[in-house]
């Protein structure tokens, strides 16, 4: 069973992709979280849960009950919700790696959970099930909102992804819009800073989630009516096509080493995050630029 694209043009270009189950998620999810792994279909409890991944569970799910409006999405978003506000500190602040006892751990290393909550949380303030889950859910985001300047990279990609969110449901929230800007300054800066004619690029390094960067400005260009910021994203969608694009299809680059400027590209071992990243960056390509061949690409790394 398939279902067309929302968005994809017509004619030669349409495309189709197979119905969302959601059964396997079910299968990882109990009354405490999201599972971080599985052994093939079985929830291995060993390495227990963490922030990051129930954030993507809220995503995912927000969008899927918007489309289906099946019972098991509300039930699953109320717990992955539940462990994003129980993740939150009362400064704001987010854990994110607990074990399966339920315990936070002591130390954990650097992580970009706070940008991935926030993310979350912007999808529910921008299309809520029901309207009781906004003030909630704005309570939670205006207290970790001050945290968004200290993010990684990709840490501000996310929180632009959430403030977009927190800006469709309160336009005139003037001090999102400059936690915005500020990301979206720091994204471009660093950008200036490291590319060059070669390599136009944020980092000296292609890593994990690559795509979400230029997606970041994508985003705030238009809202922000800042067309230099589109134009950057541009530019290094280009350079990300060139290095993971043939003309045929996508390869992306290999987490057993990523890509180091100056030297070869790993190729080995691709992840799916790479995939869902440039789809999303894709389509955002295209609502920026209203360029179809963003569509067309779309298509063939969702066929990754």
């Amino acid at each position: 069973e398939t279902t067309s694209i929302p968005g994809f043009p017509s004619g030669k270009h349409e495309a189709s992709i197979p119905e969302l189950a959601i059964d396997h998620l079910v299968r990882l999810t109990d009354d405490t979280g999201l599972y971080q792994h599985a052994r093939f279909t079985i929830p291995n409890r060993s390495h227990g849960y963490c922030t990051d991944d129930n954030a993507r569970g809220v995503i995912a799910m927000i969008r899927y009950h918007a489309r289906h409006h099946d019972p098991r999405a509300l039930r699953l978003l109320d717990i992955y919700l539940s462990f994003l506000m129980y993740a939150q500190g009362p400064d704001g602040s987010i854990r994110n790696f607990m074990d399966f006892n339920r315990c936070w751990w002591e130390e954990e290393p650097a992580h970009d959970g706070l940008g991935r909550t926030l993310w979350a949380w912007g999808e529910i303030l921008a299309a809520p099930p029901v309207p009781a889950y906004v003030p909630v859910v704005k309570d939670c985001f205006d207290r970790s909102a001050g945290h968004i300047p200290r993010q990684s990279l990709r840490g501000l990609a996310y929180s632009v992804f959430g403030l977009q969110g927190y800006l469709r449901r309160f336009p005139d929230a003037t001090a999102m819009k400059r936690h915005l800007e500020a990301a979206a300054h720091t994204l471009v800066a660093q950008y200036e800073e490291m590319g060059d004619a070669d390599w136009v690029w944020f980092e000296d390094m292609l890593t994990y989630d690559n795509a979400v960067l230029p997606h970041a400005l994508f985003i705030a260009g238009p809202i922000l009516g800042n067309d230099r910021y589109v134009k950057i994203a541009v530019k290094t969608t280009e350079f990300l096509l060139r290095t993971e694009f043939d003309g045929d299809h996508f390869s992306f680059v290999g987490c057993r080493g990523w890509y180091e400027r100056g030297r070869s590209r790993t190729r080995f071992d691709q992840q799916p995050i790479e995939a869902a990243a440039m789809i999303r960056m894709l389509r955002a390509a295209y609502g920026a630029t209203r360029d179809v061949e963003f569509l067309r690409l779309q298509k063939i790394a969702f066929d990754w």
